[in-house]
């Protein structure tokens, strides 16, 4: 994966890439799928880049109007063995709103 310098990947954007599209819509049910559930379902290969990348469109300021809809989200990563991740899509959590309560 390529950095410009500053530690930041160089990463597709959303609105132009069908292979970030189908991942988000793949992820889009907010359950936990595995690394070879996402390669097969949503036909991506790099499925840890593809992730990666959807990561850096969900933080993006500038996120298009019809993307709207996903600021607040996050995808979520866990290991379940050794080479063994799960990824999903699924609301952040408003730390304050948690302390609060």
């Amino acid at each position: 994966m390529k950095t410009n310098g500053t530690g930041r990947i160089h990463y597709a954007r959303l609105e132009g890439s069908d292979r970030l599209k189908r991942l988000m819509l793949h992820l889009g049910d907010e359950q936990w799928h595995s690394t070879r559930d996402i390669d097969h379902g949503a036909n991506i290969c790099a499925v840890s880049t593809a992730v990666d990348e959807l990561r850096c469109n969900l933080a993006r300021e500038d996120l298009p109007d019809e993307f709207c809809h996903l600021r607040g989200w996050e995808i979520q990563t866990r290991q379940l063995a050794r080479n063994r991740w799960q990824y999903r899509l699924a609301r952040k959590l408003d730390v304050g709103a948690v302390e609060g309560a």
